[in-house]
């Protein structure tokens, strides 16, 4: 890892060694979700970008991978949000604060961010009436 991705997620080189591969990490997950119906929320495009752009190098395509390239699949909450704000989109963090709430956990790894996506997901489906 870089220093930069250690300081920017306080991942260690340990945690990256013993990981599982990418392609069974992604079959796994494929699992879990195990439906077609499911849609993916990030917060931004990054995620879903790098999700593919990795999934190309390592030669990848499984049923997620085509999940996340059709259409009405992805939602970028980022956009939504500050749009229903009419404002630059901002971070996470102040994306929370927005609404009253404090973040929560290490910002940066992926079970904290989701966790927090979740609560800005919960709080914007009463402000919006949305059906995700």
């Amino acid at each position: 890892l870089s220093k930069y991705c250690l300081e920017l997620t306080h991942i260690q080189q340990s945690d990256v060694d013993f990981a599982v591969e990418f392609n069974k990490a992604l079959d796994a997950f494929y699992f879990w979700c195990n439906s077609n119906k499911t849609v993916f929320i990030s917060w931004g495009q990054f995620d879903k970008k790098h999700t593919l752009q990795e999934a190309q190098k390592k030669k990848y395509s499984g049923k997620i991978i085509e999940i996340l390239e059709s259409s009405g699949h992805h939602i970028n909450l980022k956009d939504k949000f500050w749009a229903y704000y009419s404002a630059r989109p901002k971070g996470l963090e102040k994306s929370l604060a927005k609404l009253g709430l404090a973040f929560e956990g290490i910002p940066h790894r992926g079970i904290t961010d989701a966790e927090n996506i979740a609560r800005i997901v919960k709080a914007m489906g009463v402000l919006l009436k949305l059906e995700l």
